[in-house]
């Protein structure tokens, strides 16, 4: 439940960029999102199949046919590593990035540092609930929380971003900006494209 507080909390930082009628950005704080968390996913999922350690409570199983259901899980060898630690440090990294860089709940120091604490408790107690549960070794976990916690926070390069470009002048300043959006009205569906000049 932790681990899906964490998950959550970048939702309400969309969902107050939404409400200040901040549609383009919004937009772009949801791709980020919707990218961060594949990747994650992606990387948990890759590496448990190509790892196949053990998770602890594996060690109970001595190749005997299994007497528990736990012994004989499939998902028994798939430690390394935590899903659930890498998906709420994920949304921890992206609360974090959402207040710090944006600014998104506000200047002061309390509403930049707040979320971010926020998501980093709900991700620390997560990993610690894994461990505590048997499912996952502290390695599995720490590691877990590095791959969620840098692709959450650093904006990393995902499927969406062909939607958006920028042109910048010869001194490197942002000259011309710009986002592909899907549009839906009153039964008309289409593309819309925004410009900042």
């Amino acid at each position: 439940m932790l681990g899906l507080t964490a998950g959550l909390l970048p939702l309400a930082s969309i969902g107050k960029t939404l409400s200040e009628h901040e549609c383009y950005e919004a937009y772009d704080m949801a791709t980020d999102a919707a990218e961060a968390f594949t990747l994650t996913l992606l990387l948990t999922t890759g590496t448990k199949m190509l790892a196949g350690r053990e998770r602890p409570f594996g060690q109970e199983c001595d190749g005997s046919p299994p007497s528990d259901a736990s012994c004989g899980d499939s998902n028994r060898k798939q430690s390394f590593f935590s899903g659930h630690a890498s998906m709420a440090a994920t949304g921890a990294g992206l609360s974090c990035s959402y207040a710090i860089k944006r600014k998104t709940w506000g200047d002061s120091r309390a509403a930049r540092f707040t979320p971010c604490a926020l998501g980093i408790g709900a991700a620390l107690a997560t990993g610690v609930l894994r461990i505590v549960d048997d499912d996952h070794w502290g390695s599995d976990v720490i590691v877990g929380f590095l791959v969620g916690g840098t692709v959450g926070y650093f904006d990393t390069w995902g499927p969406f971003d062909l939607l958006r470009f920028e042109s910048h002048t010869d001194d490197n300043a942002m000259n011309v900006s710009g986002i592909v959006l899907p549009y839906a009205t009153d039964g008309e569906y289409g593309i819309r494209m925004g410009l900042t000049f």
